[in-house]
């Protein structure tokens, strides 16, 4: 594993990274690995792939259940697949991936919460009460926008234990002049009842339109529809991913998270994830940038992605 590699898969096992920053590193740091054998004419696309599935190797390990670090990964896998089955040379295949990275940069994330806030409009009553969980800087800057558009009454968030980021949301948002109500996860349905919809994030959607969430955004989806709460996921499309969910792993929740103050000699042993996966059938709609799309257009785009057969076998498929 290279330098930059071992730094990276370190920063993702402390959770220092967001999906989206995630992505955007995993593609930075793979290009480095290989950039210094397309400058050689001693090196062909082949040795490229191999050292690059060697260092993903390394990584994978390491990623939390974040679709835009695979999508970084497939990417590059996919291109320099395609360009070996092409006989294409190192450099030119290199130079390939450097322009599809620059493509595949993404939309100013403020652009896309404006786009977002205004597809969302005729969902809405004329001043919303909303209900969010955990921290979702695509979901804090739709609400932002919508609040700006005086279509937001108040906002009900949740906690989100156990690294409280729920708290962070309801903080950030109330030093906005936005009216927000923040209360304990044990509180969540007493929440959902006092607003009209739920805005939700996710790190990864799926095929069969299944989200990867802070773990209980799938409760809450469930009280949702208990209440008959529409939910609004809100994510970019570079949160769709073309396996099944259940492929990913999912990062465990240490025991000093659980309890900060754990004695030694304590005896219960840590269970659970920081993430949950809320199944398509709970969500409403899909808010992309490219519209509110229900399940079947998410099914259709994230199914049609293209996957490098050798990272798909590493997922046992």
């Amino acid at each position: 594993m290279t330098t930059g590699v071992q730094a990276l898969a370190d920063q993702f096992k402390r959770l220092e990274l967001h999906a989206a920053r995630g992505g955007r590193e995993v593609r930075r740091v793979l290009l480095d690995v290989i950039d210094p054998q397309a400058r050689s004419e001693l090196f062909t696309t082949e040795h490229m792939l191999v050292a690059l599935q060697t260092e993903i190797n390394a990584l994978l390990p390491a990623l939390p259940p974040y679709a835009p670090p695979f999508r970084s990964m497939n990417d590059l896998l996919v291109g320099l697949e395609h360009s070996m089955a092409a006989g294409v040379g190192a450099a030119q295949a290199f130079a390939g991936l450097q322009k599809a990275a620059g493509q595949q940069a993404g939309a100013d994330p403020q652009q896309v919460a404006e786009q977002a806030a205004q597809n969302l409009l005729a969902y809405l009553p004329a001043c919303a009460s909303l209900y969010t969980h955990t921290l979702s800087e695509t979901v804090l800057n739709v609400i932002r926008v919508l609040h700006r558009m005086g279509r937001v009454a108040q906002v009900f968030v949740t906690e989100s234990r156990p690294n409280l980021d729920g708290r962070q949301t309801a903080q950030r948002l109330a030093a906005e002049g936005v009216r927000t109500c923040l209360t304990v996860d044990a509180a969540m349905p007493a929440a959902i009842r006092g607003a009209d919809l739920m805005l939700t994030g996710a790190e990864a959607i799926d095929a069969g339109g299944h989200v990867v969430g802070k773990v209980g955004a799938f409760p809450a989806a469930v009280f949702c529809r208990l209440h008959g709460k529409p939910v609004f996921v809100v994510a970019d499309s570079n949160k769709l991913f073309p396996l099944p969910l259940d492929r990913l792993p999912f990062t465990p929740i240490p025991a000093g998270d659980l309890y900060p103050d754990c004695a030694a000699d304590e005896q219960w042993l840590p269970f659970g994830s920081y993430f949950d996966v809320t199944p398509g059938e709970y969500i409403h709609r899909y808010v992309t940038e490219s519209g509110v799309l229900p399940i079947e257009e998410i099914s259709r785009l994230a199914g049609g992605l293209p996957v490098s057969p050798w990272l798909k076998a590493k997922f046992g498929l």
